[in-house]
């Protein structure tokens, strides 16, 4: 993976580049300090991922981003620190998000995520893969979800929604990009259009014809008829 940095501050670029120096498949083809010099380099480095500075000068970071989305086929990762995100919203479509500063487990599920997505290279599936948390538009900016705390996810045409306890949160995403990146010991797929908690199920149930799952708290979701695996699994909570 092609991998392209656009950061104004140096020390961000030299840290990500040292976290980026030792991963296997991973090659750093360029870096930018300002936003014009980032959309030269794009054009005529074609990398296939950009971790791309929110507030970066020259080109601002929201409207580059946008052009990138809208034109070019570039996996965008937003770097921003906890302040940044306070201050802002982000209204354009980032794939994901880096905090500053980057930490090296956090930089690996965003690389294979977007592996995952362009179908830059085929992921492992093993333990490192699966991510503990998704990202949802806020009003003050982005929303850390835990996946641990999500009961179950609702397909929603090119959208999907994370249903927790306390409220329910919509991201742009495909159920088979999320199946890519989800524990399925954790999170199972139960029809193409839902995945529930494991942890939140009470029971599966017949109800005409078909299987549904009961969760804690009296949700029922459907199993898809195609998804004889689920009722395998989970044969032992039939009632």
């Amino acid at each position: 993976m092609r991998i392209l940095l656009a950061d104004e501050d140096p020390g961000a670029l030299g840290h990500l580049q040292s976290v980026l120096a030792d991963r296997d498949g991973v090659e750093v083809v360029g870096s930018a300090q300002d936003g014009g010099q980032a959309a030269g380099l794009i054009e005529s480095l074609r990398p296939d991922l950009v971790f791309l500075d929110i507030q970066i000068p020259g080109r601002n970071g929201l409207p580059l981003a946008r052009a990138l989305t809208a034109s070019a086929k570039v996996e965008v990762v937003f770097m921003a620190s906890p302040a940044e995100l306070r201050r802002r919203t982000l209204p354009v479509p980032a794939n994901d998000l880096l905090l500053k500063p980057a930490e090296p487990a956090h930089v690996d599920r965003l690389i294979a995520r977007a592996r995952a997505r362009n179908n830059a290279a085929p992921i492992p599936r093993n333990a490192s893969t699966p991510v503990d948390a998704l990202w949802a538009p806020g009003l003050a900016g982005l929303v850390r979800v835990d996946v641990d705390t999500i009961d179950w996810i609702e397909a929603a045409r090119d959208y999907v929604l994370l249903h927790t306890a306390s409220r329910s949160h919509i991201i742009r995403s495909t159920m088979s990009a999320l199946e890519r990146q989800l524990d399925p010991a954790q999170m199972l797929r139960v029809s193409r259009s839902a995945f529930v908690q494991r942890r939140s199920i009470e029971a599966l149930e017949r109800n005409a014809g078909s299987y549904v799952v009961r969760l804690s708290g009296g949700r029922t979701v459907r199993v898809g008829v195609t998804y004889g695996r689920v009722v395998e699994a989970l044969g032992g909570k039939l009632s």
